[in-house]
């Protein structure tokens, strides 16, 4: 299952195809995104860059000390996060 928080709480998206190795998601809009499935749960972070040119997600275990080290490290990259804000109920594509 795939979920999007929204400012009324979650909602499941049904645009969601999983595959193999891979989740196409189809979005108007995406805040956080919470993935589950039978290993450790995943949640989904939305980047947006400022001038609206192109969004992110990044992808990481829920409460993973390692994960969220990874995230910092992108987000101090000029090359990959660096210029983007994440996303929220006020910054949104």
């Amino acid at each position: 299952a795939l979920w999007r928080s929204r400012t009324a709480g979650w909602e499941k998206l049904e645009t969601a195809s999983f595959e193999e190795t891979r989740t196409t998601v189809e979005l108007d809009h995406f805040c956080e995104l919470v993935i589950t499935g039978k290993c450790r749960p995943l949640k989904g972070l939305g980047f947006l860059h400022p001038r609206g040119e192109n969004a992110q997600v990044v992808v990481m275990h829920i409460g993973c000390e390692s994960c969220e080290d990874g995230l910092e490290l992108l987000c101090s990259d000029p090359d990959v996060l660096q210029h983007f804000r994440r996303c929220s109920p006020n910054l949104q594509l």
